[in-house]
């Protein structure tokens, strides 16, 4: 089957005797307008874990670089939740139920550094503009 629109992005193959071949379709780009759709071609059964290693790396990159552009950036462990809204203000969600931890705030001229105690919520305004 041909593919009509996209391109692929990253293959996958599981034998090493056909080198001259490109492997299957395994990530896969299309960009539609200011957008990209970015799809995970799989050859096992939907939800099984063997997919879960790449999706999370898909998705732990793609995090990654959404993150280095931003204006406003959040620093913390794992177990901190955040959001960033378009006037700036910053809500923090500590998700562990026994460590408190201090979680910075960091954009240009801008620096906070914030104590969230177990399963606390704060938001914070920065009066960053992140328009």
């Amino acid at each position: 089957m041909e593919m009509q629109g996209g391109t692929v992005v990253a293959t996958i193959e599981d034998s090493f005797h056909f080198l001259d071949q490109p492997g299957y379709p395994a990530v896969i780009e299309n960009r539609l307008g200011k957008g990209v759709a970015i799809l995970m071609g799989n050859a096992n059964y939907p939800g099984r874990d063997a997919s879960y290693p790449l999706f999370k790396f898909m998705v732990r990159e793609l995090l990654r670089v959404g993150v280095s552009n931003a204006k406003v950036r959040v620093v913390g462990p794992d177990s901190l939740r955040y959001s960033v809204y378009p006037d700036g203000t910053v809500y923090l969600l500590n998700t562990d139920y026994d460590c408190s931890f201090i979680a910075e705030i960091i954009a240009e001229g801008y620096h906070q550094r914030v104590e969230l105690a177990p399963l606390e919520i704060k938001n914070i305004k920065t009066g960053i503009s992140v328009e």
